[in-house]
């Protein structure tokens, strides 16, 4: 979709967001895309929701009931394939910096 681009920035709970990250590996895998994002994959099913304001309030109480549960799994560990990052590295979030390293502020 082309047009002004948006950052938006999100605040879920972990578990959606590995699920997220599982559907988009599930798309690469079995829907034989050679690449997606996270930001794809959502922009695809909001562009896919029906505008019906009473389905839409079902499923925020779906979500709600199940805790924020998926619906069901993306498969076993094993059927889901690693994921690969893309994009720079995120720093301080997947290991924590040493005492006195230059970053430090």
């Amino acid at each position: 979709m082309r047009g002004t681009r948006r950052k938006t920035s999100i605040e879920w709970p972990a578990d959606v967001d590995e699920r997220l990250r599982a559907l988009v590996r599930l798309a690469e895998q079995d829907g034989g895309l050679p690449a997606t994002s996270a930001s794809e994959l959502l922009a695809a099913m909001v562009c896919g929701q029906p505008a019906d304001g009473a389905r839409l309030a079902a499923l925020i109480t779906e979500y709600r009931q199940r805790g924020g549960e998926p619906a069901e799994a993306p498969g076993p560990p094993e059927a889901v394939p690693p994921s690969r990052r893309r994009g720079r590295p995120r720093r301080g979030l997947t290991r924590p910096r040493p005492p006195g390293s230059a970053d430090e502020g």
